[in-house]
Order: structure tokens, then C-alpha cells, then sequence
């Protein structure tokens, strides 16, 4: 949606017509809004044979102040927030992998699943990309998550080889 460039506001047809989105660039003052917003929406993504135990430990070692702080900060990483009526509800983290660059994460929060928030995200960071002379996006998810797989696969994205993600 062209209406969600960098920094501006829209309200897509999905998300209600009195909700004010806004896509942007993440700041240091998202960091524990967005520490906490990973903490809700990565056991979603995970399958349901990984133990609490190991999501609640990746996320206090890998979804951290400190984690989302070095992202914001990085000149090769790029996190991009959603936010809904002042709250930041997704994210995104692309990193720069030269001709590639590399969707990281992608999360939405629960409620806004299906109102074209990640869509949004998704779109930026496609534009974000391409205007960079990013030869290709790549991204990897979970092969049990068909909600995700159908999403990226509305976006253009292809199944090209699989990956081992370690979590525990």
C-alpha cells in the first residue's frame, strides 16, 4: 500500500476506520515495547513440540533490551515498527546482506492478525529493499506455520531450500 511509506500514516480498508497506523522506523524509546511485543508473538510462530522452556529461554537470550537495541543501532540492520492508535503492534527486522537482504522477523500482535499491519510492514520493507539495489528478499519460517507460508507466499515469496533454526 503506497499510502504506508516510511514514517507516514494510513488506515487500509482492514484496519478499522478508527485506528491510525503509522509505519516507521524503530527508535531506542521502542526498545521495551518491542522487547515485550516478541515475547507475545514468537511462541506463535514456534511448533507446538518445542517446550516453553526453550521459547522462554530464546527469547531472554535472543529477543532482549540489548538485542533490539544493537538492531536499531546496527548501520546493516533496519527495524521497522506498526503502530496502532500510539502502540507499537509489529515489527519488523531487516538485515542487509549486501545483494540480499534478509527478513529477520516479522511479527504482528494477535489482534491485528489479518488487518494488513504485517502486510504493511511487509510492503515497506520490500520497497525499503528494492529502492537499495536489493537484488532479492529472503526470510525463513517455520514449515509447520501455514498462516506465515500463506502470507509470504501472497507477497510473492517462494519456498527455495530449507534451514535448521535452532530454539533450546
Amino acid at each position: 500500500d503506497p499510502c504506508c511509506a516510511h514514517g507516514t500514516h494510513c488506515s487500509p480498508a482492514h484496519v478499522a476506520h478508527n485506528e491510525q497506523m503509522e509505519i516507521r522506523e524503530a527508535a531506542l524509546a521502542d526498545v521495551s515495547a518491542l522487547v515485550a511485543l516478541a515475547a507475545r508473538t514468537f511462541p506463535l510462530a514456534c511448533p507446538p513440540s518445542l517446550s516453553t522452556e526453550s521459547i522462554e529461554r530464546f527469547i531472554a537470550d535472543n529477543l532482549n533490551a540489548e538485542s533490539f537495541t544493537d538492531w536499531i543501532e546496527a548501520p546493516t540492520t533496519r527495524v521497522t515498527v506498526g503502530v496502532v492508535d500510539g502502540v507499537v503492534s509489529a515489527y519488523l527486522v531487516l538485515i542487509d546482506e549486501g545483494e540480499a537482504r534478509f527478513v529477520s522477523k516479522c511479527y504482528a500482535a494477535p489482534e491485528f492478525h489479518g488487518h494488513g499491519l504485517a502486510d504493511a510492514l511487509l510492503n515497506e520493507a520490500i520497497e525499503f529493499a528494492t529502492a537499495r539495489d536489493a537484488h532479492w528478499l529472503r526470510l525463513g519460517v517455520n514449515k509447520a506455520n501455514v498462516r506465515a507460508i500463506r502470507f509470504y507466499e501472497r507477497h510473492g515469496f517462494v519456498i527455495v531450500g530449507e534451514r535448521t533454526f535452532t530454539v533450546g
